[in-house]
């Protein structure tokens, strides 16, 4: 399958939604537990320089809910759900905050890095090489040295979340959407931390 070149990256209405989700569980988090700011506050600002750099360098365009959408989400929610899954099996990560608060980072990371590291860098990667390929690789492996404050030089670990940043990757750039990739993300976070 081929990424479709010249159609716009979207985030759809569900999309928004998690946007949202993420900002209302940072605020909820931080509010009643104002000691954890400190590990919120990395998803934070990934966060919003991935909103702004997919603004200004991607060009993302926000559309309103189809079924067409829903059911593109619903299949890249199910490749990455299973992908983002498995790493958390594998690796069991304590963040050293509240059991609600450990919930409300996991949304948070969910969808802040799949903002930051697929819609943005593999989306703008992808629009300044032309290459899948390289895009992808590009953004797993700064995905996989992101993660080296949460699992250290353990290079099994970085090499698992190499991996399982493929086809976050893929997905984003075949259906031109992060959406999949972030609700996968945030499901497998939110039933990770339960």
């Amino acid at each position: 399958m081929k990424a479709q070149q010249g159609k716009p990256y979207t985030v759809s209405f569900f999309g928004s939604i998690s946007l949202v989700l993420a900002i209302l569980m940072y605020l909820y988090a931080t509010t009643f537990n104002p000691e954890e700011v400190q590990a919120f506050f990395t998803m934070l600002i990934l966060l919003i320089v991935g909103v702004l750099l997919s603004f200004i360098m991607v060009g993302i365009k926000f559309i309103p809910f189809t079924f067409k959408s829903l059911s593109q989400d619903l299949v890249s929610t199910l490749g990455c759900f299973m992908s983002v899954y498995f790493l958390n099996r594998i690796v069991v990560a304590q963040i050293g905050i509240s059991p609600m608060g450990e919930l409300a980072f996991g949304i948070l990371a969910g969808v802040s890095e799949e903002w930051f590291f697929r819609l943005w860098l593999c989306a703008w990667v992808h629009k300044i090489t032309r290459s899948m390929l390289i895009a992808i690789f590009v953004s797993s492996f700064t995905w996989a040295i992101f993660h080296i404050a949460r699992y250290g030089a353990n290079m099994g670990l970085i090499w698992l979340v190499f991996f399982v940043g493929l086809p976050l990757g893929y997905f984003t750039l075949i259906y031109r959407s992060a959406d999949g990739p972030t609700f996968g993300h945030m499901l497998v976070n939110f039933l990770a931390r339960k």
